[in-house]
């Protein structure tokens, strides 16, 4: 009897093994099936991606393409723009100041005011393709050492006579500082913010235009004694067409793109540029670079 039971003891030991190996078995299949499925999964995805970047590539090298082609026909739009005014601005010219040609007055004052409507078209046509290259970043610059001291002198020299007609006094301090920038961009941020300050600034007033050395930084003011901007004029002035409160005070003409182009080539040259809200004679400027020991 105690040899029976042992032998059935045994027997359902056998079972309970035998049953635990067939759910091992089992187990394992089921783990071995869905490891193939994940494996399958990831060479599908794999694949789907490989698929997804080579068309992702063959797009991003067509739009390549779209852009060279849509930068080389916005140049020739903007040339083909400045053409023909140009040589309305050359023509008008000519006949008003060449002392050989006789031309009757009214038609000559026609005249005038024809070439004076195609400089500001070719102002403008100029602003808005700086503008165009400076939004793309279709034009490559090269951070250099500039010598302040020249470039405000050409500043002073340029604007000496359109300060004398308004009769503005004019005062740029002079500086032996360098600056780290690109000295084309530079320049025409000076000379949109001292032209402002020209055009809004009222007759027998002054512009000082200061300089102030740091230790790793320069700061030019650029200061006019004219209405400067209110409130509402500070939150959109350095934003594209904007028709600000302030007038030009003798009717210069203003593309509302000055400041907007101000603000674009500060960024490409690393310069902050803000108003001095605590100035309250006028507007003032303040253009930071950094320094060149």
């Amino acid at each position: 009897q105690l040899r029976a039971e042992l032998s059935e003891k045994e027997t359902l030991e056998a079972i309970r093994e035998m049953e635990l190996q067939r759910q091992i078995n089992w187990f394992t299949l089921a783990i071995v099936v869905l490891l193939g499925a994940f494996l399958s999964y990831i060479v599908w995805q794999q694949r789907k991606l490989k698929s997804l970047n080579e068309e992702l590539v063959s797009k991003n090298l067509e739009l390549d393409d779209h852009l060279v082609e849509k930068d080389s026909i916005m140049g020739i739009l903007f040339h083909d723009l400045r053409s023909p005014m140009a040589s309305i601005k050359s023509l008008s010219d000519l006949l008003t100041e060449d002392p050989d040609i006789d031309v009757p007055d009214d038609v000559k004052e026609l005249l005038s005011e024809l070439g004076h409507v195609s400089d500001y078209g070719l102002q403008m046509v100029s602003t808005l393709y700086s503008v165009y290259e400076l939004e793309n970043n279709t034009k490559s610059i090269e951070m250099k050492q500039v010598e302040l001291r020249p470039l405000m002198a050409a500043i002073e020299e340029e604007f000496r006579s359109l300060a004398a007609l308004k009769k503005i006094n004019m005062n740029v301090e002079k500086s032996d500082a360098s600056i780290l920038s690109h000295s084309e961009f530079f320049i025409s941020i000076l000379r949109n913010l001292i032209s402002n300050a020209l055009k809004f600034s009222p007759e027998g007033k002054t512009i000082n235009i200061r300089v102030d050395e740091l230790d790793d930084k320069v700061k030019i003011y650029i200061q006019d004694q004219g209405p400067g901007f209110s409130k509402e004029d500070q939150a959109k002035m350095f934003k594209k067409f904007q028709n600000l409160s302030a007038q030009p005070t003798n009717g210069e003409n203003s593309s509302g793109l000055g400041l907007y182009l101000v603000y674009l080539m500060g960024m490409r040259i690393n310069a902050r540029i803000w108003l001095n809200d605590r100035y309250k004679d006028g507007a003032e400027f303040v253009l930071e670079l950094p320094r060149r020991k």
